[in-house]
């Protein structure tokens, strides 16, 4: 288990994978639909394959092009909601 600043923890390069990763503010949250979110590019390298993130994102925000996520399940609360995504690629050759 690591508990990090997110995105500080994100810009270095990674030493392991991990199954699960939840990412809670404070941290900025963009935005528009997930796919344009940093968060989730600098994941990638950090996620194994089929692990797990759980987000706390803002409300009414959505995935809309799951190349290489599959939304599990999404809840909103209040003015943010919890998306769970599992790390897949079904269109796109990713290089982990």
């Amino acid at each position: 288990m690591r508990q990090a600043d997110a995105l500080a923890y994100l810009e270095k390069p990674p030493s392991e994978r991990f199954d699960l990763i939840f990412a809670d503010p404070p941290y900025v949250k963009s935005q528009g639909h997930l796919e344009g979110d940093p968060l989730l590019t600098l994941l990638i390298p950090f996620l194994a394959l089929n692990g797990i993130f759980i987000g706390n994102i803002l409300l009414g925000q959505r995935l809309e092009n799951a190349d290489i996520w599959e939304v599990i399940r999404h809840r909103d609360y209040g003015e943010t909601g919890l998306t769970f995504l599992r790390f897949i690629h079904k269109n796109k050759k990713i290089t982990l």
